[in-house]
């Protein structure tokens, strides 16, 4: 009896263990075989070309290939040619019609327009001239003594209070030559700022300095104060000082705005961009424009330059250029 119970014990055993050898075969098999796959059918839409920017109608403008500085006035009506023997040309921007020449003693080699009849010059030699371009007339104000190693970096000025500086800078410091309603001139320096942009407000009485430090400092009313750092200025209109707000490569992320005591953001950009790749139209619309695109980042918009053309700045204006044709693209 004690036997065949042992027998059914045995019999019992061995079944049980070709059993658990099954389920792990099978389990084995199963792990081996890869998972099934599942097959779906999806549509691939590749994004829609950017727009090109259309060059007609265009302007024929003979010495523009061969043009230094190109800047429009105010208004966007003119635009003020330096040749890159630094002679002066001022056309109708909608048409290419010459309206003054100028050739001074020297090279001319800054232009800054105060309106839309009157220009700044400067020789190399750092003669200050004022242009009256419909009267075709220039005048000397001033024979501006500047230091060794000095160059001049920007000219910032006052319609409503006839306030002038012209800054000349280095790395190691700077100089600023002042002229009031009167015309009489006050050289001072701003310590060892290494200035690289200016604007003066028009009404608010304050000079905006930015450094190559990317500090942003005013002065008003004798004193100077550091109001920001990680920017560089782009732009003036008015009161409103348009700024560049920079990461640590000196590439702008953002634009900002500031109105004498409060910032606000205009637009984050989708990437770093070079803050002289920033422009800023009448309408205070941000742009950002290089070779052969331009971009309006606050509403997500890219145009592309047609083949064999390319965009370039001209103070707040852009221009659409191929050979020696333009078109006024943003004003």
């Amino acid at each position: 009896m004690i036997r065949q119970k042992s027998k059914m014990a045995l019999s019992i055993i061995v079944s049980l263990g070709v059993a658990a050898t099954a389920i792990v075969g099978v389990r084995a098999a199963a792990l081996a075989r890869p998972a099934e796959v599942i097959w779906r059918t999806v549509d691939v839409r590749e994004p829609a070309p950017y727009p090109t920017l259309p060059l007609r109608p265009a302007v024929k403008l003979a010495d523009l290939s061969n043009a230094s500085v190109l800047t429009a006035s105010p208004s966007g009506n003119m635009l003020a040619l330096l040749t890159t023997g630094g002679q002066l040309q001022v056309v109708a921007a909608q048409s290419g019609v010459v309206i003054d020449r100028v050739q001074a003693h020297a090279p001319i080699v800054h232009v800054t327009w105060i309106s839309d009849r009157l220009l700044f010059l400067v020789t190399a030699d750092n003669v200050l001239y004022t242009d009256d371009v419909l009267n075709q007339r220039i005048r000397a104000i001033a024979q501006l003594h500047v230091p060794a190693g000095e160059s001049l970096r920007q000219i910032a000025f006052s319609t409503y209070t006839n306030d002038v500086f012209v800054i000349y800078a280095s790395d190691a410091g700077n100089t600023v030559f002042q002229f009031d309603t009167n015309e009489h001139m006050y050289e001072r320096s701003f310590g060892d700022l290494a200035i690289r942009r200016a604007y003066y407000s028009a009404t608010a009485l304050t000079l905006y300095l930015s450094d190559v430090s990317n500090h942003l400092y005013q002065w008003r009313a004798g004193f100077m104060k550091q109001i920001a750092t990680d920017v560089t200025i782009v732009a003036g209109r008015g009161n409103t000082l348009y700024c560049a707000s920079l990461d640590g490569r000196g590439q702008a992320l953002a634009v900002k705005s500031y109105d004498g005591s409060r910032w606000h953001t205009i637009v984050t950009l989708q990437h770093p961009v070079a803050p002289s790749a920033i422009t800023i139209d009448h309408a205070g619309q941000v742009y950002v424009m290089s070779h052969d695109a331009l971009t309006a980042p606050a509403q997500g918009l890219t145009w592309l330059a047609p083949q064999g053309a390319h965009l370039t700045l001209a103070g707040h204006d852009i221009l659409l250029v191929r050979g020696d044709t333009y078109r006024v693209i943003v004003d």
